[in-house]
């Protein structure tokens, strides 16, 4: 008695090696049957774009190794990869947020899911009703759920470094939002 849209299939790259068409044939079963069809740990060692080519997934979830041994490259990846979910048409959501600066950086990147123990580490339900009330975090309805699957595919940026200098300087206020439609 589960409603369909609350449940997820997590697929990972590594599985897509070896069998891909058998992958491909069960993924689009889940689509008509009403699953979703996350990949799971895109960019961890096996990522290739033509996984995002070949394949339909709902969303994708960015490997946290992204975040917990950033190099000088690190922003600027999942920057990139956030801005190719949304043009594909696949939520993003990345992996591994342990800070509320993490958060905030993807917050202004408009990569709107984050999973990670800056929230909570796994907990059962009543330990988690517990933290998320302390941290004045609600559980999202169908109708947030619903809004927020619409608005993780805009191209909403919510800073106004890569426009400074280019004639769009902010005047009162230091953020601008830029919303580009794909």
């Amino acid at each position: 008695r589960v409603p369909r849209e609350t449940i997820a299939l997590e697929i990972t790259e590594t599985a897509l090696v070896d069998q891909a068409e058998l992958i491909r044939y069960h993924i689009d079963r889940f689509h008509k049957d009403g699953y979703e069809v996350w990949l799971d740990d895109f960019g961890s060692g096996y990522s290739s774009l033509s996984t995002l080519q070949h394949f339909d997934f709902d969303l994708m979830k960015l490997d946290m190794q992204f975040l917990r041994n950033p190099t000088d490259k690190s922003n600027d990846i999942i920057q990139c990869v956030v801005d190719l979910s949304k043009k594909l048409g696949i939520r993003c959501i990345t992996e591994g947020v342990e800070t509320k600066r993490q958060l905030d950086f993807l917050e202004d990147l408009g990569c709107c899911y984050t999973q990670g123990y800056f929230i909570s580490k796994p907990e059962p339900m009543k330990k988690l009703d517990e933290i998320l009330e302390t941290k004045r975090i609600g559980i999202e309805t169908a109708d947030d759920r619903k809004f927020y699957k619409d608005i993780a595919l805009a191209n909403i940026m919510f800073k106004a470094d890569p426009y400074i200098g280019k004639g769009f300087e902010p005047t009162e206020s230091p953020k601008i939002v830029t919303v580009i439609v794909s």
